[in-house]
C-alpha cells in the first residue's frame, strides 16, 4: 500500500511539471506562421498561373474556332468549284460534240458543192452542144427551103419534066424530112429542161453556200466559247492552288498553335519545379529546429481544420481540371 500511495504522489508530481519548453512552442508559432504566409504566397502564384494558363487557352480555343471556320467555308467554296469544273467539263465536252459535228457537216456540205458544180459544169456543156447542134439545124433546114424557092426560068417540056421528076422527088424527100421540126422542138424542150435544172441547181448551190457560212459561223461562235471557257477552267485551276494554300497555312497553324501550347505547358511546369526546389533550398538552409509534441500537435490541428491551404489549391486544381481548363 505504501508503494502504491508514493507512486501516486510521483506520477501528480510529474503531472504538474509542465511537458514542452515555452520558447520552442513560440518558435514553432511562428514557423508555423511563416509557412502559412508561404504557402498563401504560392498559392497566389499558382492562382495566376492558372488564370493565364485560362485565359490563353479561351485566345487558343478562339483560334481553333476561327480556323475551323475558314476550313469550313474552304470546304464549300471547294464544292462549290467542283460543281463548277463538272458543269464546265460537261459542257465542254457537248460543246467538242457539237464542233465535230459541225465540221463533219461542213466537210459533208463541202463535198455537195463540189460535186453539184462539176454537174452544173457538165450540164453547162451539155447545153452548149445542143445549142450547137440546133443552130446547125436550123441552119441546114434554111439552106434546104432557100434551094427550093430559086426561080425558075423558060424551060423545056423535057426540062419541064425533069422539073416535075424532081418536084416529086423533093416533095418525097420533103415529106420525108417533116420530122425535123419535131426534132427542134424537141431539142427546144430538153433545153427548157436543162435551164430549169440548171436554175434549181443554182439555187441549191446558193442555200449550200449559206448553210457553209453559217456553219463556219457556228463554229467560230463555238471556238470563242471554247476558248472563254478554257480560260475559266484556268482561273479555277488558280482557285483551286489557293484553296489548298489556304489548307496548308491553316494545318502549319494548327501544328504552331500545339507547339506553343505543349511548350507553354512545359514552361510553365518548370517554373513551378524551380519555385520549389528555391523554397525546399531555403528551408534547407535555415537552421535545423527542434521537433517536439508540440509541433505535432499543430500539425493535426492543421490537417484537421477544414481551411488548409493544401487541401484547398487541390481541391481548386480539380475544380479547373472538372471545368476542362487544365488539360
Amino acid at each position: 500500500m505504501l508503494a502504491e500511495m508514493i507512486m501516486e504522489e510521483e506520477f501528480e508530481i510529474k503531472e504538474e511539471e509542465p511537458w514542452y519548453d515555452k520558447q520552442d512552442l513560440e518558435h514553432d508559432l511562428q514557423l508555423a506562421a511563416e509557412l502559412g504566409k508561404s504557402l498563401l504566397e504560392r498559392n497566389r502564384e499558382l492562382e495566376q498561373g492558372l488564370g493565364q494558363m485560362y485565359t490563353t487557352n479561351q485566345e487558343q480555343l478562339q483560334e481553333i474556332e476561327y480556323l475551323t471556320k475558314q476550313v469550313e467555308l474552304l470546304r464549300q467554296v471547294n464544292d462549290q468549284h467542283a460543281k463548277v469544273y463538272e458543269q464546265l467539263d460537261s459542257s465542254a465536252r457537248d460543246l467538242e460534240q457539237n464542233n465535230l459535228k459541225l465540221s463533219s457537216d461542213n466537210r459533208s456540205a463541202q463535198n455537195k458543192i463540189q460535186g453539184l458544180t462539176e454537174t452544173v459544169e457538165l450540164l453547162q456543156t451539155q447545153v452548149e452542144e445542143l445549142q450547137k447542134q440546133v443552130e446547125d439545124l436550123k441552119i441546114g433546114s434554111s439552106l434546104k427551103l432557100s434551094q427550093m424557092r430559086r426561080p425558075r426560068g423558060r424551060q423545056s417540056i423535057s426540062c419541064l419534066q425533069e422539073l416535075d421528076y424532081t418536084y416529086r422527088l423533093s416533095s418525097s424527100h420533103l415529106e420525108e424530112s417533116d420530122p425535123q421540126p419535131a426534132v427542134v422542138c424537141w431539142h427546144e424542150e430538153q433545153k427548157e429542161v436543162l435551164t430549169e435544172s440548171l436554175q434549181s441547181l443554182q439555187k441549191q448551190m446558193s442555200t449550200e453556200r449559206s448553210r457553209r457560212e453559217r456553219a463556219e459561223r457556228d463554229a467560230e461562235i463555238l471556238a470563242n466559247e471554247n476558248a472563254a471557257l478554257e480560260q475559266q477552267l484556268g482561273a479555277m485551276e488558280g482557285y483551286k492552288t489557293r484553296l489548298t494554300e489556304l489548307e496548308q497555312e491553316a494545318d502549319e497553324l494548327r501544328q504552331l498553335w500545339k507547339l506553343q501550347s505543349s511548350s507553354r505547358s512545359v514552361n510553365f511546369s518548370h517554373d513551378l519545379d524551380e519555385n520549389h526546389y528555391s523554397s525546399s533550398s531555403s528551408k534547407n538552409s535555415a537552421r535545423h529546429l527542434k521537433r517536439s509534441g508540440s509541433e505535432r500537435a499543430i500539425g493535426k490541428s492543421f490537417a484537421d481544420s477544414p481551411d488548409d491551404h493544401a487541401c484547398s489549391c487541390v481541391r481548386r486544381h480539380d475544380a479547373f481540371k472538372y471545368r476542362g481548363f487544365l488539360c
